[in-house]
């Protein structure tokens, strides 16, 4: 009976050698991903833009589609006519679909569109002052764009600007007193640091 080890440990030798390179991994690999962000923006009726935080939690279903949840507290002060009207403080609880335009590079821009939850304390000052205080709890929608920039494989900053259309009905009450009704919607832009799981 021959020995049958030598011919097969050259074909398996060979096979190795010739054998297609593994291609490295992408850096859009699926995944989830958690972080904080800081963002900064106003209202088209605000006096000027302000600052806020959350936290960010990210699914990369394919290398081009992520789906996006977020969380945070914001502040405004609207104005009308010049003078301040009414304070919003707002928790907003979104979600977002996240489309990559390019996805296989470290710089992945991306589009986003989404809607959220939007717990909103209405506060009236100055010339509102009459307008009291309540509490609302509203469906709001927003669109983006942004870019992800992957620091290594396993985390990345996002760097991006979106706009949310909210329709405040706590300020419907301020057109007599005031002659006008602020606008409640918002720009942001925004950057955030993640970390992928």
């Amino acid at each position: 009976m021959r020995d049958r080890g030598v011919p097969l440990a050259v074909l398996l030798l060979a096979s190795a050698c010739l054998a297609p390179r593994v291609r490295a991994q992408a850096w859009s690999d699926p995944g989830l991903q958690a972080g904080v962000f800081v963002a900064a923006g106003s209202a088209p009726d605000s006096g000027k833009a302000r600052p806020w935080a959350g936290a960010t939690l990210r699914y990369r279903l394919t290398g081009g589609v992520a789906l996006e949840g977020s969380a945070g507290y914001r502040q405004d002060v609207l104005v009308a006519r010049g003078v301040e009207v009414v304070r919003l403080s707002m928790v907003p609880v979104t979600g977002s679909v996240d489309v990559y335009v390019l996805s296989r590079g470290r710089v992945q821009p991306f589009l986003e569109g989404g809607a959220g939850y939007y717990y909103v304390r209405v506060t009236g000052v100055g010339a509102g002052e009459a307008l009291g205080s309540s509490s609302q709890h509203l469906f709001g929608f927003h669109a983006g764009a942004a870019a992800d920039l992957r620091l290594t494989r396993r985390s990345s900053l996002v760097l991006g600007g979106r706009y949310t259309w909210l329709d405040v009905a706590g300020l419907t009450p301020l057109e007599p007193e005031v002659g006008e009704i602020p606008s409640g919607s918002y720009w942001e832009a925004r950057a955030s640091f993640a970390l992928s799981f």
